[in-house]
């Protein structure tokens, strides 16, 4: 195989890694001990600490420098392979984060296909083995730890994870005579000897191997859609039982604050109001102990955030983690107190006749079973709805005047949650001003608890998105990185008004994975911001986006 510079720059990210990565770490280990560049990743700035851009890595070896280093510096370091210093700025870049440019193991600047086209220098790659080529020669023959090309095992090293195919059928003179005796009888003859039937298998091997990395890689481009558990279709409500766990074993989070127990249900069946449980989901370890706390203790709870941040998504996971049912009701301008409460209907009975007959609307329901009533929206209800909760949320019967006073009892492990942008007292930022309503004090005053809840941290948004696109290239995950920050940052001083929520990032991010190996990162991220975010933005905020854009890409 021989590829110029210039074809190297034009391909993918994923297909220019493949071969860039194991010529830089051959190259740099030609002229440092793989102890010397373990030590510079261990102990720089750039690798597993909190600084900015600072990439995450699970291993250190002499092969994880390539992978955190960006193409560019990858590039130059192959121009520049016959000069002795090349490789010692690149590890002084990893020591000192203030180091310069060009051997910033970070630098951020497009590849531009422009910039190599006048360099003839060219990579040749024989099995395991490369060298740089131009017009004035060649560098000698250089070995790498892997090919990029066909199979993936050195001449001189097997190893678990890449058995030599050559001596995977190998089979001893007493094991070959036994199973050819035993083919040659129940082939009729037709199979005398075992070994050429091995090897015309093996033979495909790499073909095969190809196919399944294709497929693997439009796998991972599809949509990653959250399959619901199957459901009784009749709807009936599946028996159940109490089950007391400590916190920590339910949600997989070893932590103080944790270690108490907790109420979850075991159901004989799916249970039809049960989420569908999110195992990527990450939850803030402080906030969940206090709305545990509140949901054990029966304590009415409010959950306060900016749109997007996962308010009912939270109610959600905790309901799929612990068993809990849910009971959502999303309030806007068009509830009423008939379908809260319920109404008097003419029905069909069981004889066939017309009668009238009182209906329990979705409150009267939801009290008399088990579960989370989550009130969506709580802060845009109707002051007519809005009195309806007073002695629910007190935790006493409720009294239907509607159905002859009857009263309906609560479970005793019916529970209130209430999902808002506010606090109840209108909103001062102006995002919400259309929507919400000032709530009365009598009606806050029975909530128990207020939780604000956040955005992720951007490292945790960025890991959940690396694990619903596990193809995410590196360069995108450090443009969203800083995208995400910067833009988090206007938001919170006001510099831009439209929010960017989990929902937007993954979109974005996904989007990237996708037209990134079409069309290159810097095209992929313009469409990509653009059809979630730009577009829905008014003309300050679209400036102040494009404007973000610049900086990063």
């Amino acid at each position: 195989m021989k590829i110029s510079i210039e074809e190297l720059a034009k391909l993918p990210s994923k297909e220019r890694d493949k071969i860039l990565n194991p010529v830089f770490t051959a190259l740099l280990r030609c002229e440092f001990d793989n102890d010397v560049i373990e030590a510079a990743l261990r102990d720089s700035p750039l690798i597993n600490t909190d600084a900015q851009g600072a990439k995450k890595l699970n291993r250190i070896a002499p092969s994880s420098m390539a992978k955190v280093t960006h193409a560019n510096t990858k590039m130059i370091a192959i121009l520049s392979c016959h000069h002795e210093q090349t490789f010692q700025n690149i590890l002084n870049a990893f020591s000192n984060a203030a180091f310069d440019p060009p051997y910033w193991p970070c630098e951020k600047d497009d590849l531009a296909v422009s910039r190599w086209a006048a360099d003839q220098r060219f990579i040749e790659i024989e099995d395991d083995k490369c060298r740089i080529t131009d017009s004035s020669g060649a560098t000698g023959w250089i070995e790498m730890s892997k090919s990029p090309i066909g199979n993936n095992t050195s001449r001189n090293t097997t190893t678990q994870e890449n058995p030599d195919m050559n001596n995977a059928f190998a089979l001893s003179t007493e094991q070959s005579e036994i199973i050819n005796t035993i083919f040659d009888k129940y082939t009729n003859g037709a199979i005398k000897d075992v070994t050429p039937v091995l090897q015309s298998h093996f033979k495909h091997l790499p073909e095969l191997q190809i196919e399944v990395d294709t497929l693997r890689q439009k796998l991972a481009n599809l949509p990653k859609i959250q399959v619901p558990q199957s459901r009784p279709s009749s709807g009936v409500i599946p028996s159940g039982k109490i089950a007391m766990r400590n916190a920590q074993d339910v949600f997989g989070v070893r932590s103080p604050l944790l270690d108490f127990e907790i109420t979850t249900w075991e159901w004989d069946a799916p249970h039809p109001h049960v989420p569908e449980r999110f195992d990527n989901y990450r939850f803030d370890v402080q906030k969940l102990a206090q709305y545990l706390y509140g949901l054990e203790h029966n304590l009415n709870q409010w959950l306060v955030g900016h749109t997007g941040t996962g308010k009912s998504t939270w109610v959600e996971q905790v309901c799929a983690h612990t068993g809990y049912p849910l009971q959502r009701m999303n309030f806007d301008a068009d509830i009423t107190r008939m379908e809260f409460v319920g109404s008097t209907q003419v029905v069909i009975d069981e004889s066939g006749k017309q009668v009238t007959k009182f209906v329990d609307g979705f409150l009267p329901r939801a009290m008399q079973a088990p579960c989370v009533m989550l009130l969506d929206e709580a802060d845009a209800i109707q002051g007519d709805v809005a009195y309806v909760l007073q002695a629910v949320l007190e935790h006493k019967p409720f009294r239907l005047l509607e159905d002859s006073g009857r009263l309906v009892d609560p479970d005793p492990h019916f529970r209130i949650v209430a999902t808002a942008n506010t606090v109840g007292q209108g909103d001062p930022t102006g995002l919400y001003s259309t929507a919400v309503k000032s709530q009365s004090t009598a009606q806050r005053n029975r909530y128990n608890v207020f939780l604000e809840i956040d955005y992720m941290q951007v490292d945790d948004e960025i890991a959940l998105c690396k694990e619903l696109n596990p193809m995410m290239s590196n360069e995108c995950e450090s443009f969203m990185t800083q995208f995400l920050r910067l833009y988090r940052e206007g938001f919170a001083n006001g510099d831009v008004m439209e929010p960017i929520s989990p929902r937007n990032t993954q979109t974005i991010a996904q989007a990237i994975t996708f037209f990134e190996p079409k069309i290159g990162l810097r095209d992929a991220v313009a469409m990509s911001v653009k059809m979630n975010l730009t577009s829905r933005a008014n003309e300050s905020d679209a400036a102040v986006i494009n404007g973000l854009l610049d900086r990063i890409v």
